[in-house]
């Protein structure tokens, strides 16, 4: 009967060390979800406020990107006119 008494008592020392080594587990489990959650936000955010400030400055950008297309667009049509072919001119650019 002492040996049952023995085995019992050793079993629930046992457990109560496996029960304390789970409750870090779980902590450690729950800050690295903290975390990941936390880093997510700290990529993410800036990138939508960049994104939201940045769309008239894109919009800048692309009208003078089509501004100077266009310049070179009427360029190519005044040196066409002038007696210099297409195929000229893509070889110049290549």
């Amino acid at each position: 009967m002492e040996d049952l008494k023995k085995l019992i008592y050793k079993n629930q020392q046992q457990l109560a060390s496996i029960e304390e080594k789970i409750d870090k587990i779980r902590r450690y489990i729950l800050w690295q979800r903290i975390f990941s959650i936390l880093k997510l936000v700290i990529i993410l955010v800036p990138l939508i406020i960049a994104l939201v400030y940045a769309v008239p400055y894109m919009k800048e950008g692309l009208k003078a990107y089509q501004e100077a297309l266009g310049a070179v667009n009427s360029l190519t049509g005044g040196i066409e006119s002038s007696g210099v072919s297409e195929s000229m001119i893509q070889q110049f650019l290549k």
